[in-house]
């Protein structure tokens, strides 16, 4: 049998990135072709910065044949032992720190069923 053709498909995922702390925060994401291929095939980067709780929108949007993947990473700003929570919705996904200056990340997949 001859080899599966792989067809492009359109992603374009919408994700409510939150962050819950009281002091100053940072935030990074990252887009990435393909499924769970972090650290290669970036396509997309931004950041936004805040102080307590926020709600930032983002979409990522490529085409790719198997689908592509989000990573968002957030760090404190402070030396503060408060807990620094972290969700991307709606995927469920939540990571948190209360080490100072702590990270935490959360990554998502969209992938071709």
């Amino acid at each position: 049998m001859p080899a599966e053709i792989e067809c492009p498909h359109f992603f374009n995922e919408t994700y409510t990135i939150s962050v819950n702390y009281d002091g100053p925060w940072g935030l990074s994401y990252q887009g990435y072709l393909g499924v769970g291929t972090i650290n290669s095939n970036l396509f997309e980067t931004g950041n936004f910065f805040g102080h307590g709780q926020a709600n930032e929108s983002i979409t990522i949007s490529a085409t790719d044949s198997s689908g592509i993947t989000t990573c968002v990473e957030a760090q404190k700003l402070d030396a503060s032992n408060s807990i620094l929570a972290l969700q991307i919705l709606p995927a469920h996904v939540a990571n948190q720190t209360a080490l100072p200056y702590g990270t935490t990340k959360g990554c998502v997949a969209d992938e071709i069923v």
